[in-house]
């Protein structure tokens, strides 16, 4: 049995599309696994202040960096719901890549270039957005995600899209359709 680790980082909560098909995917999927909503976590900002105390190992801060770094070490497939807003990231998506990304924890630069550490042998994202973004080629979101986690070290990274939510009921309930299907395909598989 696989060990999973389900990340939700909508703020629209239960009305939104990437959160509920992650809820029905840790529903269905057997093994190991946690759900954790990224919203919920109040992660902090990068800032100064910030910056300084997650460098300091008394602090509660650099606590709970550790202790999210190490859920996410331990998982062999992570599956992260990410909606796409302004054609980037949900703000709690990239505070927690901000979080996770640790030199000498998750990566390391070598004189080789840098090193990731994480192990994850699946990184799933499941992505909404109102427009057709990735088959137009203009989606600047999936290469930031790519690289960002790529870095980390997860080699193997897929994507299920749930496009075109603006374009009216019955291609929104067609997209959302087939991304469920092709993620619990996709699930099942490993």
């Amino acid at each position: 049995m696989k060990n999973f680790l389900f990340l939700k980082s909508s703020v629209l909560q239960q009305y939104s599309v990437s959160n509920q098909l992650i809820d029905e995917a840790f529903a269905d999927v057997q093994g190991n696994k946690e759900l954790i909503s990224l919203d919920e976590l109040n992660i902090p900002e990068l800032s100064v202040a910030n910056f300084a105390k997650l460098n300091d190992e008394t602090s509660a801060e650099r606590a709970f960096q550790k202790e999210q770094i190490a859920k996410l070490k331990e998982k062999q497939v992570v599956v992260i719901g990410a909606p796409m807003y302004n054609f980037s990231t949900s703000v709690q998506l990239k505070k927690y890549i901000d979080l996770i990304s640790k030199a000498g924890e998750t990566f390391n630069y070598t004189e080789n270039g840098p090193v990731g550490y994480l192990k994850a042998e699946h990184l799933v994202i499941v992505t909404s957005r109102g427009g057709a973004y990735h088959e137009n080629g203009i989606d600047f979101f999936e290469q930031y995600l790519k690289m960002s986690f790529g870095f980390l070290g997860v080699k193997n990274i897929h994507f299920i899209y749930a496009e075109k939510m603006a374009y009216g009921d019955e291609v929104k309930n067609q997209s959302i359709n087939q991304a469920r299907k092709d993620l619990k395909e996709l699930l099942a598989s490993f």
